[in-house]
């Protein structure tokens, strides 16, 4: 208790420095200001990893994971800003002629919101029973279960899916898959939302094999193939980076890691780095699939080392927050005051036909929101700081404040300490990142989405099958390995 005190005593300590280096950087108009706020992401990057590693001796894990995503899509370029590092082809004050005082005042609100939701994450944070495991030998029961039952059901939708963004970009090209001409509806959504319990399930068998070395290697090898590898064929890369972010970190935090591991995760990784600039080169724009020429000459072309190009295009997920800003603080257009947040539960009403349009995405679908603010035909996508300003303005900091808080509730089950501690709630909180991982550039209602038709849904069954072990367990007088050793 006392050292968590002490790391969000740093954090406020943070805060100050935030506050008197802006006055000092405003006030002065120095020449490039916005490249000493790059400096300042470093420092607070490294609080963050550092105050964690301090409070849950981990610095890889489901929180941690989620945070650098959230970080790097939102303060990419900045991080590069300083050593001039930033690809001309993503670049926000060259290419997308962003003004650098309003690029420099954007960057300052994102520190700051960041800041706050590690501080509400810190403040969430209980350290479990490291001798304790609730009811273990049921939930292992139940994960096997219902990890096989879900790959054998939901495969066949998840396949259909599939194939149907495969003739999407065959027809349309890459952007295909984000015009509002070709959004799903009816029975396509109702197979999509099916198909989307596929992973999961992978994920469920994934933690029941953990120590199993042999099936533990063949879930991995299924996932890469079913998961990875399809979204690289058509040019995504989001499912397919989460996939393996997640395959290792499940291995992470069931496995003690030695020197070869972490060699091999960092070639792996740099692999991968150099993997996504060619998917990127890769992606058709006109129906048809580029040819390896094209491809070449493409990646000739790109004026960056592959890992700053990622970084810079990642980091182009500043730019809604930077318009968000622009529109709402220069033009002088209302604050939403939550009701965005407040549409956002309404998207669990199904829509049959009492509205043309569900309130939800009229109200909430923030993405939609500043796709038509700025004349786009496809989404740009959108961030969750971005929509915290857009309904609080500079106080939204106190909604990640809380954001953070909450999601420290299931995340703190999914770290090296307390995996073991409730084996149901760190699936949960596994698969809950699964999906959330996605709305750090996307809007609120995405989150509730996830919590009302995946997550919730996966739990309360989850619960339901453990409690049937125990039933049957009682009945032939078996029980539960509660306080095994860890």
């Amino acid at each position: 208790m006392r050292e968590k005190k002490h790391l969000i005593a740093i954090g406020i300590v943070l805060l100050i420095i935030y506050w008197i280096s802006y006055i000092i950087l405003d006030t002065t108009s120095i020449y490039n200001a916005y490249k000493y706020v790059g400096i300042l992401a470093y420092i607070q990057l490294f609080y963050i990893l550092w105050s964690w590693k301090r409070l849950t001796n981990s610095m890889f894990d489901a929180y941690t994971l989620f945070m650098f995503a959230l970080i790097v899509f939102s303060l990419g370029q900045a991080f590069l800003e300083p050593f001039n590092l930033v690809s001309e082809r993503f670049s926000l004050l060259t290419k997308f002629n962003v003004d650098k005082e309003t690029y420099f005042k954007c960057e300052y609100i994102v520190l700051l919101f960041l800041l706050f939701t590690h501080l509400g994450a810190m403040c969430s944070f209980k350290e479990m029973p490291e001798t304790r495991r609730i009811n273990y030998t049921s939930a292992r029961k139940a994960l096997k279960s219902i990890g096989w039952t879900g790959v054998i059901c939901f495969f066949p939708f998840y396949v259909y899916h599939t194939i149907t963004q495969l003739l999407i970009v065959a027809a349309y090209g890459y952007m295909g898959l984000y015009s509002t001409d070709n959004v799903e509806t009816g029975g396509g959504a109702i197979f999509r939302v099916l198909g989307d319990y596929y992973v999961p399930s992978l994920i469920i068998l994934l933690i029941y094999y953990e120590s199993a070395k042999r099936h533990r290697f063949l879930i991995y090898g299924v996932s890469f193939a079913t998961v990875c590898l399809p979204p690289l064929i058509i040019g995504g890369r989001t499912n397919a980076v989460i996939m393996i972010a997640m395959l290792a970190l499940i291995y992470v935090l069931f496995n003690k890691i030695r020197f070869k591991q972490v060699l091999l995760l960092t070639v792996i990784a740099g692999v991968l780095v150099i993997g996504l600039v060619f998917i990127r080169n890769m992606r058709s724009t006109e129906g048809t699939i580029e040819s390896i020429k094209d491809i070449e000459n493409t990646s000739a072309e790109s004026d960056n080392f592959p890992l700053f190009s990622v970084i810079s295009e990642m980091g182009f997920s500043f730019y809604p927050i930077v318009k968000t800003i622009d529109i709402k603080a220069e033009n002088g257009e209302e604050f939403l005051y939550g009701k965005s947040f407040l549409w956002s539960f309404a998207t669990v009403i199904p829509n049959i036909n009492f509205w043309k349009i569900h309130p939800a995405k009229k109200n909430a679908d923030m993405s939609k929101w500043i796709t038509e603010k700025l004349g786009f035909t496809y989404g740009i996508g959108y961030a969750l700081i971005a929509e915290s300003y857009a309904n609080f303005g500079f106080f939204g900091f106190a909604f990640m404040f809380l954001y953070g808080f909450l999601i420290l509730k299931l995340f703190r089950y999914a770290t090296i300490r307390n995996v073991n501690y409730n084996l149901i709630k760190t699936v949960v909180a596994l698969v809950f990142l699964w999906f959330i991982i996605r709305t750090v550039r996307n809007s609120f209602v995405d989150t509730i989405r996830y919590l009302a038709f995946y997550i919730l849904p996966l739990y309360m069954y989850l619960t339901w099958k453990v409690s049937q072990f125990q039933k049957k367990n009682k009945l032939y007088k078996i029980y539960d390995n509660d306080t095994e050793n860890t």
